[in-house]
């Protein structure tokens, strides 16, 4: 990489062996979270009211999630797991409201 690449960089960003946050999956949470909140506002239209209510609920509490949790908490990254999870299986035909 040099100063004149142009594009996106991080996708081209690979972590430091034995780094700071080394074997800690923090982004892999908040890219899950950032996919199911988007899951979420996708699903939401189309839904009936009840199950809409639910879901904006749901993806509420998943952007406040997102925004409160640290990469040095792995009990706050095993919850965010846990609502992505139970997201998606709202989200699915036939989920839980």
């Amino acid at each position: 990489m040099t100063d004149n690449d142009t594009g996106p960089i991080l996708p081209r960003t690979q972590p430091i062996p034995g780094g700071m946050y080394a074997g800690e999956s923090y982004e892999h949470v908040i890219s899950d979270l950032n996919l199911t909140v988007a899951d979420l506002s996708a699903a939401i239209p189309s839904a009936e009211p009840e199950r809409a209510a639910d879901l904006r609920q749901r993806r509420n509490d998943l952007i406040r999630l997102r925004t409160a949790i640290m990469p040095t908490d792995p009990a706050a990254l095993d919850e965010a797991r846990k609502a992505c999870t139970e997201a998606r299986t709202a989200i699915a035909p036939g989920g839980r409201p």
